[in-house]
């Protein structure tokens, strides 16, 4: 009985407590909430608004107000500029013009270069200091359109500005143009201390072409959507996106949130004590008389007097998982991979030692967070044959659908077909290949397109930093990954658009490798037949290596034309975005010969346009540009690097010697080496020549294939270093926009650091054998200089 209403009690007094604790916690949470939702986070988020709005506005006053101050005293010192000048004779102009630029130049003190050109200057493309950018304005400036400063990079890579201001004459007849170049560092400086805050972009538009950024400092999350603002009076466009840090900074709790927190629970412990105390003397006499009469019963009953059941509570907390595997929600990636693999134009490296799973991984998320900051939610993903490639790729998509952006999986295509889908799918211009190219089978890495821009450079060490920092993207709900077919779309539009006569047969060394299935097609199409070598997908690559630029793997493609009377030969590499040619008489076509012929063909339609090249090849290439009425411009080596280079000179063909050949005309100027054999045809097919004979009309050389020297992959760029100033190439004319190319009256050498290899490369090319050999000799001297020396076989 006693038992019992001690029983009763302490339940009830429970009760009150358990009631009073949940209705506590129940208002502290609902008065939080409110408080927080509808107060705070809104304050929050005004500051936050606020602080975007006054960082870009900050930076839109500072650029216009930086580019006035570089060119409001154009319009004094163009005044000034008497037009008899352009009448005098160069000696005199000369003259003249090295006087006014020492005055220019203490007025413009930001000025690198200064330079008058006339009208006639310009258009004949003769006047000192004259580059594509003079052209392009001036061209834009005839046309009625302004002449604001431009952004460009320079043949040495350097980013410059670049103004152009009128010189006008009576009735405002355009005389000359007052041409001024300025380094980009001033610019830069605006956006000195954004690295914390934002990611800020300075990007250019131009004629409706794709956009140009050339200043890009910070980082942003892509959490926040960028802010994007035009700058009056320019090209350009200021794209701001803000960061964690940035949005932190800006956020507050104030002091009354905490005391609400805090103070509420107290308040209700407070109150549930005062609900569970004696309430008065009778109450608290009946508790003792309860407490009293409960001892009695408990010696009466021989029970030991210190027994109270109170059962201890604990909750058994499990061991940490002592496994690998991490939870999926807080992944980090770890700094354990080569930094050497990201290279110059993509990544490459040593499948499983060098390029893993968890790299692989890694890089699909990094593309991805890139992809997502720059606008697209999907992007196309393919793989090449190597017997790893399809496990790489897979790890890629893990990657890539952990950030939330979705995936159309290509399946086994070479890298044109991703570049293709890319162009042309509705819902992204975003792509990743996993592959190696031309390297042997024990490589593997992968390509990328973010946006419609093929990453190079310092893109792809921004990806290789992400990676480190574990700046990569991460969602809750995953991305969906559709299987998607593009091949049959892309033969389409080859098809539709390029003119093949039918019955030519064609020999077709795919080196087993991701064009194996697609090339037979795409010739088959054209009603050719086509004699098949190698064009069964093996990522071991039995036959030879997937390199057709070493002529050692085309010996089985020579025999072939040769044996099988071909009208001629193609071969393609391990990804199918290199061509090399073979004639019906087994003669090797060099890509820097195609370009020759490609370049005819062109440039005749489209008179006074670009063709980019890169350093390896001929000196006949530039001759046979200028003839037809181009522009030759020689470029760093390097799919991307070229691809890059026309995009910025708007140039409608490139290439360069290992085979990758870009059209931008009728094409969408990637690198594409069935698109290529198919232009090669319709040349074939509208002048009525068989290759042998277009091969005889061009100028010749005695040359060099590539020669390669293994060197340790750390080694090559300052080896390279070392050669520029060594004393037997210092005395002849050097172009170094790409490791070192020395011409002669009679001739050239080159050596360069290879990009995907642990190698240096060099080629020569003289007008005859004798001249070759002193070139060669040359080299070797100073190749012996740090330690190496040119195979046996080439002195």
């Amino acid at each position: 009985m006693i038992r019992s209403i001690r029983n009763r009690d302490s339940s009830f007094a429970l009760q009150r407590w358990a009631t009073v604790i949940v209705a506590t916690v129940l208002v502290t949470v609902a008065l939080a909430y409110g408080a927080w939702s509808f107060v705070i986070a809104p304050a929050n988020q005004q500051r936050f608004d606020q602080q975007v709005k006054a960082n870009v506005s900050s930076y839109q006053t500072a650029i216009r107000q930086y580019t006035d101050r570089l060119t409001q005293p154009l319009t004094d010192i163009v005044s000034r500029i008497p037009l008899t000048v352009f009448e005098q004779e160069q000696p005199q102009f000369l003259l003249w013009l090295d006087e006014q630029r020492a005055q220019w130049l203490k007025q413009l003190p930001d000025a690198q270069t200064i330079n008058v050109l006339s009208v006639d200057q310009v258009k004949s493309q003769t006047g000192a200091s004259l580059s594509f950018i003079v052209i392009d304005i001036f061209n834009r400036m005839e046309q009625g359109e302004s002449a604001w400063l431009e952004a460009a990079k320079g043949s040495d890579g350097k980013w410059r500005l670049h103004k152009v201001e009128p010189i006008l004459g009576e009735y405002g007849v355009l005389q000359g143009v007052l041409y001024i170049t300025y380094s980009l560092e001033g610019m830069q400086k605006i956006f000195a201390g954004s690295e914390s805050h934002a990611r800020v972009m300075l990007r250019q538009y131009i004629d409706n072409h794709a956009p140009l950024t050339f200043i890009r400092q910070g980082t942003g999350s892509i959490l926040f959507p960028q802010k994007v603002v035009n700058i009056s009076n320019s090209y350009w466009q200021l794209a701001y996106q803000p960061s964690d840090f940035l949005a932190e900074k800006t956020a507050s709790t104030p002091l009354w949130f905490w005391l609400l927190v805090i103070v509420l629970p107290l308040a209700g412990v407070v109150i549930g004590g005062w609900l569970t105390r004696p309430k008065s003397a009778q109450e608290r006499s009946f508790k003792q008389t309860v407490a009293k009469k409960e001892k009695v019963a408990r010696v009466k009953e021989e029970l030991p007097a210190d027994q109270v059941e109170s059962p201890a509570v604990s909750e058994q907390v499990p061991s940490p998982d002592t496994g690998v595997e991490v939870d999926d929600d807080t992944e980090e990636v770890a700094d354990g991979f080569p930094h050497h693999i990201f290279r110059a134009y993509d990544i490459r490296g040593l499948a499983y030692t060098e390029f893993t799973d968890q790299l692989a991984y890694a890089i699909g998320q990094a593309v991805a967070t890139e992809v997502l900051a720059k606008g697209d939610k999907a992007m196309v993903v393919g793989r090449d044959a190597r017997t790893h490639s399809e496990e790489f790729m897979l790890c890629v998509i893990e990657g890539i659908i952990r950030t939330g952006c979705d995936v159309y999986d290509l399946g086994l295509v070479p890298t044109p077909l991703m570049n293709f889908a890319a162009c042309q799918h509705a819902k992204t211009s975003s792509g990743l290949i996993v592959t190696a190219s031309h390297n042997p089978a024990q490589y593997n890495g992968c390509k990328m397109v973010v946006k419609g821009e093929t990453l190079v450079d310092n893109d792809i060490q921004n990806l290789k930093d992400r990676i480190i920092r574990n700046d990569l993207a991460a969602n809750q709900q995953k991305g969906k990954v559709e299987q998607r077919d593009f091949s049959q779309q892309y033969i389409n539009h080859i098809t539709s658009d390029v003119a093949v006569m039918d019955g030519w047969r064609i020999a077709i060394d795919a080196g087993n490798g991701a064009a194996s299935e697609l090339a037979p097609r795409l010739i088959k199409a054209f009603s050719c037949e086509v004699i098949p070598l190698f064009c069964e997908f093996d990522g071991s690559f039995p036959n030879h290596d997937p390199d057709p630029s070493n002529i050692d793997n085309l010996s089985a493609l020579i025999s072939a034309v040769t044996s099988q009377q071909a009208d001629i030969g193609f071969a393609f590499d391990g990804d199918g975005d290199r061509l090399m040619v073979v004639t019906k008489q087994g003669r090797v076509i060099w890509p820097d010969q195609l370009l020759m012929l490609f370049s005819q063909d062109i440039v005749a339609r489209h008179p006074g346009s670009d063709v980019v090249f890169d350093i390896k090849s001929t000196q006949f290439l530039s001759q046979i540009i200028t003839e037809h009425g181009g522009r030759p411009v020689m470029w760093k080596t390097g799919h991307s690097h070229i691809k890059a280079k026309m995009k910025q000179t708007r140039a409608l063909l490139g290439g360069e010697f290992s085979g990758h050949i870009f059209f931008k005309e009728r094409w969408f100027g990637f690198d594409d080496g069935l698109y290529a054999a198919a232009r090669l045809l319709e040349i074939l097919t509208l002048t009525g020549q068989t290759i042998d004979e277009l091969l005889d009309e061009l100028p010749s050389a005695v040359s060099t294939p590539e020669v390669k020297i293994a060197v340790a992959e750390e080694q090559k760029f300052s080896l390279v270093d070392q050669l520029i100033k060594a004393q037997e190439l210092s005395t002849r004319q050097q172009s170094t926009i790409d490791g070192l190319r020395v011409d002669y009256a009679d001739g050239w050498g080159l050596v360069r650091a290879s990009n995907t290899a642990p190698a240096l490369t060099l080629r020569f090319e003289a007008k005859d054998e004798q001249a070759l050999d002193n070139i060669k000799r040359t080299f070797n001297t100073a190749l012996n200089t740090v330690g190496l020396a040119l195979p046996d076989s080439l002195l």
